[in-house]
C-alpha cells in the first residue's frame, strides 16, 4: 500500500511511502527526488507527524541512505547545458 502525502514545507514538496517495502520517495521543493530504502513505519509516521516537516526529515529520515533519482527532464536539461 502506498501513502502519498503533499506537504506544506519550504523544504519538502511531497512524500510517497510504500508500507510493504519501506521505500520512501521524497520530492524536494527544487524538484529533486530521493528514494530512501527500508524506512520503518514508525520513522515515517514520526516524519509526517512532525510539527515541522524539515525537522521531522532531519530527525527520522536523514539517517537512511538516500539515492538521488534523475528524471528524463533533468537528463535533458543536463544534456542541453553540456552540449549547449
Amino acid at each position: 500500500m502506498r501513502k502519498i502525502t503533499e506537504h506544506v514545507s519550504t523544504m519538502i514538496q511531497s512524500s510517497n511511502y510504500d508500507t510493504i517495502t519501506g521505500d520512501l520517495l521524497i520530492t524536494f521543493q527544487g524538484g529533486n527526488q530521493y528514494n530512501y530504502k527500508m524506512v520503518t513505519e514508525q520513522d515515517y509516521q514520526e516524519f509526517i507527524g512532525s510539527e515541522s516537516i524539515g525537522q521531522g526529515f532531519n530527525a527520522h529520515i536523514r539517517k537512511y541512505e538516500g539515492v538521488k533519482l534523475v528524471t528524463e527532464d533533468k537528463q535533458n536539461e543536463e544534456y542541453t547545458q553540456i552540449n549547449g
